[in-house]
């Protein structure tokens, strides 16, 4: 073996400990030191192996030069020249003195096992570090403020790992699995998805935005936001000071948000006390078209339905292809229920028309009105007011038809506890505004607080 390999070999395997450091093993054993010979006589002389300081079999003016280099007077290992220190060395280089090779050949530590360590001398895994690790995009030195890395590393109770770039001190992306499979968090089997977050208690995922979006969901052809629950809220929101949930839709009839269910599509539950508050809400921004609401099928109002103005709608049976007819409702300051038929009087001018059982059971404070067909009938009168479900009619000519109505005002239970105020104060709050401010000649900014356009949340970023 030629010296200038061997020493090539030795120093490479000795700058390979020191940066390793006492993690990892000494290969090569530390050179047995010359005795008091001075191997300089030995030149050309006897072969004297503890003069063979690059063991290559013979004694010359490299093993001379090696010993000057590396021994001290005593016998003990200085360290000097190219020689490297298991315990530490000084003086070092970084551009010259590191661990790799310079043919782009593989580098292999511990090809035999064991556990290599960096801040540490009892290295607990394959490959331990103790403190902060950064890996490096660059060649730029950290300690410059400059270069590009992910940095892993443990801060109180709390490890964390990120992208910086000291160059410019800004936060950069991080990548996991691009291209690749899922990535799993708590969960050996990342199968529901790109990232996979199992909890056995507590939120599996959380965001929180000081003025962003908290958690953003986006497909081009499914939904952006997928929530289940087998035992509760499939997708919950909440928010402190301005919409719990928002959806949008830019598509032309699409719904911003779409509730499917066996039982309640969409249910909307105040709990405040306010007196405007408003479980669910329907807002077409004031405009004469389009609507607030629309409902297709039955629908029932557990409370009092107020309205501006009420009426039906039908395909105009004249022209149902063209026009609407629309009537409009008929309206009375009592809770009124309105009752009419025609009767045929008897050969006595008389007739006794009957009601419903229910009818005194609904109705009290009965009004009547009676119309003679055909002809005049000035006698004509009520002869018995409403009386165990029926009422009677006389003055008439036998056989004449007269058109009778009868109202009554509701007095079931409900009724009686909810009976509508004819007039009523507006609350503080109101007072000073209106309903339809335009037809007093005010500004549509007058409008009831209750009836004015809610605010609109900023738009889907």
């Amino acid at each position: 073996m030629s010296y200038k390999l061997q020493l090539h070999q030795s120093i490479v395997a000795l700058c390979a400990l020191f940066i390793l450091g006492s993690g990892l093993a000494a290969a090569q054993a530390q050179p047995t030191a010359p005795t008091a010979t001075d191997c300089s006589l030995s030149i050309p002389g006897t072969y004297d192996p503890t003069c063979d300081v690059d063991h290559d079999g013979d004694i010359d003016i490299f093993d001379v030069q090696l010993t000057a280099s590396h021994w001290g007077e005593t016998g003990t290992w200085t360290g000097g020249g190219d020689g490297w220190l298991l315990t530490g060395n000084a003086g070092t280089d970084p551009t010259i003195n590191y661990i790799g090779t310079t043919d782009g050949q593989p580098l292999i530590v511990q090809p035999a096992g064991g556990n290599v360590g960096i801040g540490t001398n009892a290295p607990q895994a394959p490959f331990n570090v103790v403190g902060t690790s950064w890996f490096q995009g660059d060649s730029t030195p950290l300690p410059a403020g400059a270069g590009k890395g992910i940095a892993i590393g443990f801060i109180g109770q709390q490890g964390y790992i990120f992208g910086f770039d000291y160059g410019t001190f800004t936060p950069k992306n991080l990548l996991l699995q691009n291209p690749g499979g899922n990535v799993g968090i708590n969960t050996v089997s990342p199968t529901g998805g790109k990232l996979h977050v199992e909890a056995s208690g507590g939120t599996a995922v959380y965001g929180n935005s000081s003025n962003g979006v908290g958690v953003s969901g986006n497909s081009s052809s499914n939904w952006g936001v997928n929530g289940y629950s087998d035992s509760s809220y499939g997708v919950g929101g909440r928010s402190n000071s301005q919409i719990g949930v928002y959806g949008q839709s830019y598509a032309a009839f699409s719904a911003g948000v779409y509730g499917l269910s066996a039982y309640i599509g969409t249910q909307g539950i105040v709990n405040g006390s306010d007196s405007g508050r408003q479980a669910i809400r329907g807002d077409n921004g004031g405009s004469a078209t389009g609507y607030a609401g629309l409902f297709y099928g039955n629908t029932w109002t557990v409370g009092t339905l107020y309205k501006n103005g009420g009426a039906f709608r039908i395909d105009h049976p004249l022209d149902p292809a063209n026009k609407y007819l629309n009537h409009s409702f008929v309206e009375s300051p009592d809770m009124k229920n309105i009752y009419d038929g025609v009767a045929i009087l008897d050969a006595a001018g008389a007739a006794v028309v009957e009601l419903p059982d229910w009818f005194e059971a609904l109705n009290k404070d009965f009004r009547y009105q009676l119309t003679a067909i055909g002809a005049p009938a000035p006698g004509l009168y009520i002869a018995q007011e409403v009386k165990d479900n029926h009422f009677g009619i006389a003055g008439g000519a036998p056989g004449m038809k007269v058109s009778w109505q009868v109202t009554g005002i509701r007095h079931d239970p409900y009724a009686d506890q909810y009976r509508i105020p004819v007039e009523q104060d507006k609350p503080a709050d109101a007072r000073g505004t209106y309903i339809f401010p335009e037809g007093y000649g005010k500004s549509h900014d007058l409008r009831l607080p209750i009836l004015r356009q809610s605010p609109s949340p900023a738009p889907n970023p």
